[in-house]
């Protein structure tokens, strides 16, 4: 089974167009013809918003969500649309950093809207609306759509912010982990080093970026089987995260389950379980109990079970990935999927062949919403599939049976 590695750490949330001091300072001038304030809506609505950045850099993004959605509610009572359309930006990436894939596209879409109703298209804001839509878009592996959306962002962010603009070098960053992803190094190579030359400092939320840059780098060397240099990428991110946000930060445990990778590869089960582990470790303490990376965490456990013999153990393990994923991306998405070929595929190695159909079954159903055959040996119609790649594995892996 295919190991899991995380491309994108701070940019496992959306980006904003704006730092953590420069949203805290709010402000609002260019919409203030707009605007009926009144004071103490407005001082209401800074403090759940200062209030709203705290929870979110201590990873608790569900508190950050209510706080951010309270804020919102009191700038749109004084009609401060700047600040409410980066309230709403904040919640949909609170959303996404709890691994709610599915639920935030319609906010964003609408944030987009508002922010081409109330600023135009040549705007910071605007250019993080469809950065966010990019995002959200390549977490769900549609590349082709994400890569549209981010383009958009940064020639926007070019023309506003400049080229050595922090929100430029995060799009920079963004688009190479779009490249990495596609298996296109050279580009990504070239977009990261330029969004690390932007970088003005190695500390606060620039250290962030930073170490997000190296992971993605490792991740990329690590894709080329340059280990070594993968090892020192990874070595990097981890200092410079360790070192802004201590040790049980869930961003250590993204870094973490991608070292565990390396040694997986290596050949080193017992390190890549104790990296695997701990990063389980602190997503559980962190309360972040239903997100996608922590599906991707078990599901590497049980390959090292697997690559062990131990079968008993891969199946438990690859069983609480699936209940994640159901539970966060649902039913019916390819990741989903792929976990039931999983299942069935260690069926089959473990020797119980008459499971398997039954996994595959469900794959495929997981693949195509509309397919409800209940029989095994039935296949499905080639139409309304989410992704042509895992329905070909599975159709594959049913027939060699």
């Amino acid at each position: 089974m295919s190991t899991r590695v995380l491309y994108s750490l701070l940019l496992a949330a959306l980006s904003v167009s704006c730092s953590d001091n420069e949203r805290s300072s709010h402000n609002t001038a260019d919409l203030s013809a707009t605007r009926s304030l009144t004071s103490s809506d407005t001082a209401r609505a800074r403090r759940d918003f200062t209030q709203a950045l705290r929870f979110t850099r201590a990873a608790k993004y569900d508190s950050a969500f209510l706080y951010f959605q309270q804020a919102s509610e009191n700038y749109a009572a004084t009609q401060d649309w700047q600040n409410y359309i980066r309230c709403r930006s904040q919640m949909g990436e609170s959303l996404l950093r709890q691994g709610e894939v599915n639920e935030p596209m319609d906010s964003l879409k609408q944030t987009l809207q508002l922010s081409l109703r109330y600023f135009g298209e040549q705007h910071a804001e605007t250019a993080t609306a469809h950065n966010n839509i990019g995002r959200w878009h390549y977490l769900r592996g549609e590349l082709e759509e994400a890569f549209s959306y981010c383009n958009k962002a940064l020639s926007i962010r070019r023309a506003t912010l400049g080229e050595q603009h922090i929100e430029t070098a995060k799009s920079y960053l963004l688009i190479g982990n779009i490249h990495s992803y596609k298996g296109e190094y050279e580009q990504a190579f070239a977009l990261l080093n330029q969004a690390l030359t932007i970088l003005p400092s190695d500390s606060g939320v620039n250290a962030l970026i930073a170490a997000d840059i190296y992971n993605a780098m490792a991740v990329s060397y690590d894709d080329l089987g340059d280990y070594d240099r993968a090892a020192i990428f990874y070595e990097k991110a981890l200092a410079t995260l360790t070192a802004e946000l201590g040790e049980r930060h869930p961003k250590i445990a993204d870094i973490d389950n991608n070292v565990g990778a390396l040694h997986e590869i290596k050949g080193d089960y017992e390190r890549a379980l104790a990296y695997y582990r701990n990063a389980v470790s602190i997503y559980l303490a962190a309360g972040r109990t239903q997100h996608t990376n922590l599906a991707y965490f078990y599901d590497n456990i049980g390959n090292v079970y697997r690559a062990r013999g131990d079968y008993d153990e891969a199946i438990s393990f690859y069983q609480k990935a699936l209940t994640t994923l159901r539970a966060t991306v649902g039913e019916h998405h390819p990741e989903t999927a792929a976990q039931y070929n999983y299942l069935a595929s260690i069926h089959e190695a473990e020797g119980k062949s008459d499971d398997a159909p039954e996994f595959y079954q469900r794959a495929i159903a997981a693949n195509i919403p509309s397919f409800k055959e209940e029989d095994r040996c039935a296949n499905p119609r080639i139409e309304n599939i989410l992704s042509e790649k895992v329905l070909l594995e599975t159709l594959g892996a049913k027939r060699r049976r």
